[in-house]
């Protein structure tokens, strides 16, 4: 990955976190029911691919502030209730 690469997904995952800490007014470190709530509150709000994105700028900062999965290292599975359709098309942020 190249430095612009890194620059601009450290960037976006900046606004994810802080869309997370002011807009929903929760803190990190957080509890994954937290995240978990989070993601279904936008679920009709932002496509699912903001919302994987999103959840990868939350698990990143998680680890970031030493906090283990409890899913035994597979954080993802918080979105397995998703899905394409549940989730209507909407403009990102």
């Amino acid at each position: 990955m190249s430095r612009v690469e890194c620059a601009n997904t450290r960037r976006s995952y900046d606004a994810a976190t802080r869309h997370f800490e002011i807009d929903w007014g929760e803190h990190l470190p957080t509890t994954a029911d937290s995240v978990a709530r989070y993601l279904a509150d936008y679920s009709g709000a932002l496509t699912l691919n903001t919302l994987k994105h999103h959840f990868a700028a939350l698990a990143t900062a998680r680890c970031f502030h030493g906090v283990r999965s409890s899913r035994g290292g597979r954080p993802e599975a918080v979105l397995t209730s998703f899905s394409p359709a549940a989730s209507p098309r909407r403009a990102t942020l």
